[in-house]
């Protein structure tokens, strides 16, 4: 948004945001398959996950 608006660079708060969102999805994508498994043993076991 900060480089739509004509900024040359974001803030940085902006920018450590989005590097930590990018991490995330990153380790979502490596362990997609683990993470699904757990949260469908825990639902077929009758138990939740607290996120």
């Amino acid at each position: 948004m900060a480089e739509l608006g004509g900024s040359p660079m974001p803030p940085p708060a902006l920018r450590a945001n989005l590097d930590e969102e990018v991490a995330i999805a990153d380790w979502l994508d490596a362990n997609l398959r683990d993470v699904t498994i757990t949260f469908a043993s825990l639902k077929q076991s009758g138990q939740s996950a607290k996120i």
